[in-house]
């Protein structure tokens, strides 16, 4: 009897481990697998609805996953389901934007100070296309984030956390000489407050930084 008793107490156990096993979240990793193991895109993106989200969605982040085969719809799908899962809760306590009583604030020491960065203007990135449909993680969009990384910018891959959306439309298909890129700043207010035409997207970051410094001084 008691042997039976073991048996089902560590049988139990290894139920329950291979429960919290298939609970783990999905990682940068396991969609980089199942590009590889040639997975269909619909199926990947079923995945990363159904499972909980441990994504890195920095811009580095995003980059290596195009590198690695990661296709546009599957990241796209990433960046929505992250912003999903960091979206915070809602105290149903609490009015929303309720200040806290005066005798509560403080003066914000050394610790409480924000990042270094934190001064710098948030920017958004994405592109549109002839036909108007908007793409957050094109190579278009990718290599303008990486750029204006570089020039220092604050870039962001929430929407809803930037100061400053970037919108590129480009036109494919002219003569080289052409300029084909367009890149248009606007603030969260939706007023347009740089607008321009380069001939790639790398050249034109440097003078949509510079822009979004100096309107946000």
């Amino acid at each position: 009897m008691w042997i039976n008793r073991i048996l089902s107490i560590i049988l139990l156990a290894a139920a329950v481990q291979v429960t919290l096993a298939e609970k783990k979240p999905l990682r940068n990793e396991d969609i980089i697998q199942m590009t590889k193991a040639e997975f269909d895109e619909e199926t990947i993106v079923k995945a990363i609805e159904a499972n909980d989200p441990a994504f890195d969605v920095s811009v580095d982040a995003l980059i290596a996953l195009k590198n690695e085969g990661v296709r546009q719809k599957v990241i796209s799908a990433m960046l929505e389901r992250a912003s999903r899962q960091k979206a915070p809760a809602t105290n149903q306590n609490q009015p929303p934007n309720e200040s806290p009583p005066p005798a509560e604030r403080r003066v914000l020491g050394d610790k409480d100070k924000p990042a270094s960065n934190s001064h710098l203007p948030t920017i958004y990135v994405e592109e549109v296309s002839s036909e108007g449909s908007i793409m957050a993680s094109s190579d278009t969009t990718l290599e303008a984030m990486k750029t204006l990384q570089q020039k220092g910018m604050n870039v962001v891959t929430h929407r809803d956390k930037a100061e400053y959306i970037l919108q590129i439309t480009r036109q494919l298909g002219k003569k080289s000489w052409r300029k084909d890129t367009k890149p248009v700043v606007s603030n969260r207010e939706g007023k347009v407050v740089y607008a321009n035409s380069t001939r790639s997207v790398g050249g034109g970051m440097g003078d949509v930084a510079d822009h979004v410094r100096k309107h946000h001084e």
